[in-house]
C-alpha cells in the first residue's frame, strides 16, 4: 500500500512537471526604423527644416509555453524623450484559444488610428492611451472584444481631497474584421483625461470623470482603401480641470477620413482630410488636409513623401485663424 503510494505520487508529480520540461520557450524580435526630413512654416510664418531619426521600435516577443506568452516594446521618438523608453510590457495567459488575459503595460484598445497617410492622425493625438492594465479579450471568426481596467493618472477631486489613490479607468471594445476587406471598431473609455494628449498638461485631476468614445471603420475596394474615425470625449471638462488647461465646457473630438489607392509598381498614394473640435488646448489644428506618395523599396523598406496643410482656430476661438504647412520625407525600413 506504501509503495503504491508512492508510484502515484511520483506518477502526479511526473504529469505536473513535464509540461515545463518540454517547454522551449522560442523568442521573436522585430522593429522599425523611420527617418525623416521636414520642411514646415508655422502658423506665425516662422520656417523649420531638419532631418531627424523619427522613430525607433524594438519588440521581443516570447512564447514561455503553449499558455503564456511575454511582450516586450522599447520605443524612442524625436523630441518625446532623451532615450528608449520602455513602452510596452505584458504577459498572456491563454484561457482556451480563443480567449486571453493580459496584464502589464499596453495601448488600451481605444481607437484604431489606421490611415493612408505618412503621419500621426488626429484621432491618435487626441486618443491614444498607454497604461498598466488588466484585460480580458476574445477572438473567434473575425469578431474581437475586450475588458479591461486600468491605474490611469487622473484621479477625482473627491479622491484626493480624501489622500486616497483608488481611481480605476476602465474600457470596452468591440470590433469586427471580415477577411481585412471590412472592418468596424467600437471603444469606450471611462476617463479620456488618461490619453497621452491630456496627461501632457499642466496637471491630471478632474472633478469628474470624463469618458470617451471612438468609432472607426474601413473598407477595401480592389485596390482601393478608405478608412474613416471619429474620437470624442462623451461629456464636458469643468474649470479647473487639469491644472486648468482645460477650457470650462470643452469636450475635444478629433475626425479623419482618408482614401488610398495602390497605383502598382509598388506606389501607393494617399488623401486625407481630418477636423478637430474644442481642441485648441492640446495644440491640435480645427482642420487639416494631406496628400502622400509612398514607394515600397522590395520587401520591409518605404520611401513616402507627405504634404500637408492645416488651419488653426479661428481668433474668436483664441486661436490665429492661419495655416501651417509641412513638407515630410520618410524613409522606413522593418525587421
Amino acid at each position: 500500500m506504501k509503495g503504491k503510494s508512492k508510484s502515484i505520487l511520483g506518477a502526479i508529480t511526473c504529469a505536473l512537471l513535464a509540461p515545463a520540461a518540454n517547454a522551449e520557450p522560442t523568442l521573436k524580435m522585430n522593429g522599425i526604423v523611420e527617418t525623416e526630413f521636414y520642411s514646415a512654416e508655422n502658423y506665425d510664418g516662422t520656417k523649420e527644416t531638419e532631418v531627424v531619426v523619427a522613430t525607433v521600435e524594438v519588440a521581443l516577443d516570447t512564447k514561455i509555453n503553449e499558455q503564456v506568452e511575454s511582450h516586450i516594446l522599447f520605443l524612442y521618438e524625436e523630441g518625446e524623450s532623451d532615450g528608449p523608453l520602455m513602452d510596452e510590457a505584458t504577459i498572456s495567459y491563454a484561457l482556451d484559444e480563443h480567449s486571453k488575459i493580459t496584464m502589464g503595460r499596453l495601448y488600451l484598445p481605444f481607437g484604431t488610428f489606421t490611415t493612408n497617410l505618412v503621419s500621426d492622425p488626429l484621432t491618435l493625438e487626441l486618443g491614444e492611451t498607454n497604461e498598466v492594465a488588466l484585460m480580458y479579450s476574445f477572438e473567434r471568426d473575425g469578431l474581437q472584444a475586450a475588458a479591461y481596467m486600468f491605474n490611469g493618472n487622473s484621479d477625482t477631486d473627491d479622491t484626493l481631497a480624501k489622500g486616497d489613490n483608488t481611481d480605476l479607468g476602465y474600457g470596452l471594445n468591440f470590433s469586427y474584421d471580415k477577411e481585412n476587406a471590412f472592418s468596424v471598431n467600437l471603444g469606450y473609455l471611462s476617463n479620456i483625461a488618461d490619453s497621452e494628449a491630456l496627461q501632457g498638461l499642466a496637471g491630471t485631476n478632474v472633478a469628474d470623470f470624463v469618458a470617451g468614445f471612438a468609432f472607426s471603420g474601413s473598407v477595401t475596394l480592389g485596390s482601393v482603401a478608405i478608412n474613416l474615425e471619429h474620437v470624442a470625449a462623451l461629456d464636458k471638462f469643468q474649470a479647473g480641470d487639469l491644472g486648468g488647461d482645460a477650457p470650462a465646457d470643452a469636450s475635444p473630438s478629433a475626425s479623419l477620413l482618408d482614401v488610398g489607392m495602390d497605383v502598382g509598381g509598388g506606389y501607393h498614394v494617399g488623401l486625407g482630410y481630418q477636423a478637430t473640435s474644442d481642441a485648441l488646448f492640446l495644440g491640435l489644428p480645427e482642420s487639416a488636409i494631406a496628400m502622400a506618395l509612398s514607394h515600397e523599396l522590395g520587401e520591409n523598406a518605404r520611401l513616402a513623401l507627405e504634404y500637408s496643410s492645416a488651419i488653426d482656430y479661428d481668433t474668436t476661438d483664441g486661436g490665429s485663424g492661419e495655416s501651417a504647412t509641412q513638407l515630410l520625407i520618410q524613409l522606413a525600413a522593418e525587421f
